[in-house]
């Protein structure tokens, strides 16, 4: 059920107008799925995948990718047999080179 726009209700239409009462409008949505909407700045619902099967290279205070060293050294230790069975590939999420405090030019 929709509620200002925003989905308040997720059930079989018996158990929502259980729910909700008599003031409800249906809308046929001729074979069509409603889903949420994702909003996040950094990243898109699609990409969720491999946001978490990657090296979780995030700054302080989540993680320690703040330095160079600190920033290799996460990968090496993502670097297992099981982790690259899921992609095939070595991989990081969220590296921000923009704090890199060292200067690596």
């Amino acid at each position: 059920m929709l509620n200002n726009k925003k989905i308040s209700i997720v059930g079989s239409k018996i158990q929502v107008l259980a729910v909700s009462g008599v003031h409800v409008t249906d809308i046929d949505l001729a074979g069509k799925t409603l889903v949420p909407s994702f909003r996040d700045g950094r990243a898109y619902f699609s990409n969720f995948a491999s946001l978490v099967m990657g090296a979780q290279l995030l700054l302080p205070p989540n993680a320690s990718a703040k330095y160079i060293a600190k920033t290799i050294e996460m990968v090496k230790q993502w670097n297992t047999a099981e982790n690259r069975a899921l992609t095939g590939w070595i991989f990081g999420n969220s590296f921000d080179d923009s704090v890199i405090t060292e200067n690596a030019s």
